[in-house]
């Protein structure tokens, strides 16, 4: 646990100097900056790099400040136009558990991140196994919070369930999600493009919200009398 808890200072890297440019900067030359900054965007392939020889070798180690460095650089890029070169010399054979990257072997990584990420699995795991039980018990209603006549909702009640729930699973199916707790909580395990952006995220919610409203409504508009 004491890699759990070691603390490092922050690297600090002097600024690359600034391409010069002389003369007007013609529409040829913005072109091929942007298809030079388009197609040599190496920072998410820098970023995973670095967090797994962190994980291996320490944030001190000589690689992972060499990489932590160029990642520097690649921020950079836009205000400099200096394009930094992704080193060939570091290599990572194996992955902290942490990063969850598939079809590569992997370690127990004894870093904070690799010590929550094994208790948050542990807890989702858990989670899962009494969501599981539940569902397959049979649910027993109270008498006494049932309504003196109720009886007469009870189809309307089905078909809104059965509205309520085609609708959950187009969403599921729409943004790649294993089931409604994922959707509710935001912990969305399997979905592919949440590690590039959030978009997906805040859509997913927005129609989740609007589906919430809609039963609102149905709701309301057969209450009991």
């Amino acid at each position: 646990m004491r890699n759990a808890t070691q603390q490092y200072p922050p690297a600090l890297f002097n600024a690359t100097e600034k391409i010069k440019h002389d003369g007007p900067i013609t529409m040829n030359e913005i072109a091929d900056f942007i298809f030079k900054y388009l197609s040599s965007d190496s920072l998410g392939l820098l970023s995973k790099r670095h967090l797994a020889c962190c994980a291996i070798h320490g944030p001190n180690d000589a690689k992972s400040c060499q990489l932590a460095r160029i990642i520097s650089e690649a921020v950079d890029f836009p205000k400099t136009g200096v394009l930094p070169k992704v080193p060939n010399d570091i290599k990572i054979d194996k992955y902290p558990d942490f990063m969850e990257v598939k079809n590569n072997p992997f370690f127990e990584s004894q870093s904070s991140l690799g010590v929550m990420y094994r208790q948050v699995k542990e807890v989702w795991e858990i989670h899962s196994n009494w969501i599981k039980m539940m569902e397959e018990e049979q649910i027993h209603v109270d008498p006494r919070f049932l309504i003196a006549g109720y009886e007469q909702y009870e189809n309307e009640a089905a078909e809104d369930y059965k509205y309520y729930s085609s609708k959950i699973e187009m969403i599921l199916l729409a943004y790649n999600l294993a089931d409604e707790y994922e959707l509710i909580t935001e912990y969305h395990s399997c979905m592919k493009e949440e590690p590039k952006n959030n978009d997906s995220v805040e859509t997913c919610q927005l129609e989740f919200g609007c589906l919430l409203r809609e039963m609102k409504r149905r709701f309301a508009a057969n209450q009991l009398k």
